[in-house]
């Protein structure tokens, strides 16, 4: 696919279904659950090729579901308005092709001025957040989250 064919663009209403139906079975109960309470302040988007969904996410502005670990911090970080990146995730037939990567850029550029975080469950993405220029903020009690940050873009070009 060329580059100049990606659309990174919110879902509409169909898309946000097909979107929930392909993620994890433990992500959509959770999502789908909570998404009453957060539709309001929240922005499926999606990097497209033609009709084709190669990665998608949720940017969430004021709560997300699932951040109890992280509360203090969690609450500090929307009072700056800064965007939560939740249930990213890349059908598995676009794996490896640097789709989530594209959709992180793409992201961050729409709130250049805004720092940009997210919150780790797998160790092993750790080191991936990290080459994008993701650092840990705090890790929970019992070490098996972490809450991950990246810089705001304009701050990183200064």
């Amino acid at each position: 696919m060329m580059k100049e064919d990606l659309k990174y663009r919110e879902m509409d209403k169909a898309e946000f279904e097909a979107f929930t139906s392909c993620i994890p079975s433990e992500w959509k109960e959770i999502l789908l659950n909570e998404w009453h309470h957060h539709k309001n302040h929240a922005r499926p988007m999606g990097l497209f090729s033609g009709e084709s969904l190669l990665c998608g996410g949720i940017l969430f502005y004021q709560d997300a579901p699932e951040l109890g670990n992280f509360g203090s911090e969690a609450a500090k970080l929307f009072a700056g308005e800064n965007p939560y990146i939740g249930f990213l995730f890349t059908p598995p037939a676009f794996r490896g092709k640097g789709w989530a990567r594209a959709w992180i850029e793409q992201t961050r550029r729409l709130h250049r001025e805004k720092c940009h975080w997210l919150v780790v469950e797998d160790p092993t993405l750790l080191n991936y957040y990290r080459k994008l220029g993701f650092f840990v903020v705090e890790a929970s009690s019992d070490n098996d989250e972490w809450l991950l940050s990246v810089l705001p873009m304009d701050q990183e070009q200064a």
